[in-house]
């Protein structure tokens, strides 16, 4: 499959839930300016190469060295803000927390696959993005929040990919195989935190027809 398929119908498919209603489920509490400003900046600035080379080993003989866009950067501002702005502290912290945890899930799965690709789930390159992003719909359901715990997780566990691999390494945060992989772990966070309130709606349900079921017969 070519780099960006998966990007563009997770694109079109998230415009047609927003256009049907579905805006404040996705993103609640983010205005649809809030939404189209950011959207069409983010595109503008990916259209420009604007690559900034972080080198993790200068001077060493194994190099490792790390591409991210701007339009990256302005994301993982946007995230803090949109996703970690309006909570109390310990929120923040407990997101900062879920963030780094998420990353280093992202960057270790990276790094076994390294040694063995034959020894994957679904692909040597979505396992990551995939476990990553249903661990982030467990740590929150909020729509906000997943969005600036998983922009800030998928470029920390590149880092740490990056760090991890004892060979020469150059991996791009901000190419279009990183958009596939970023917003398949979104997708995947979404359906684990539905997953998520299902099971407890259900054992919720299930618990009460047990309790009716033993107070019925005491009585």
């Amino acid at each position: 499959m070519n780099p960006g398929f998966i990007s563009v119908w997770i694109v079109i498919m998230a415009l047609i839930l927003f256009a049907t209603g579905w805006r404040e489920y996705l993103a609640p509490g983010i205005s649809r300016r809030t939404l189209i400003v950011l959207g069409a900046v983010s595109a503008i600035m990916l259209m420009m190469p604007l690559w900034i080379d972080i080198h993790l080993r200068p001077g060493a003989a194994v190099t490792a060295v790390i591409h991210i866009h701007a339009a990256i950067i302005l994301l993982l501002l946007a995230g803090m803000v949109t996703g970690w702005g309006d909570e109390g502290w310990n929120n923040k912290l407990y997101l900062v927390l879920c963030g780094v945890i998420v990353g280093l899930v992202w960057g270790i799965v990276r790094k076994l696959y390294s040694y063995d690709p034959v020894f994957y789930w679904l692909g040597p390159s979505w396992d990551a993005p995939i476990l990553s992003g249903a661990l982030c719909g467990i740590c929150t359901s909020n729509g906000r929040q997943q969005f600036g715990v998983m922009i800030w997780g998928a470029v920390i566990g590149e880092f740490v990919y990056a760090l991890l691999y004892k060979g020469i390494v150059m991996t791009s945060i901000g190419s279009v195989a990183w958009w596939d992989r970023f917003l398949v772990s979104l997708v995947a966070a979404s359906l684990a935190s539905v997953a998520h309130r299902a099971v407890r709606m259900t054992g919720s349900k299930i618990s009460d027809l047990l309790l009716n079921y033993r107070g019925g017969r005491s009585s």
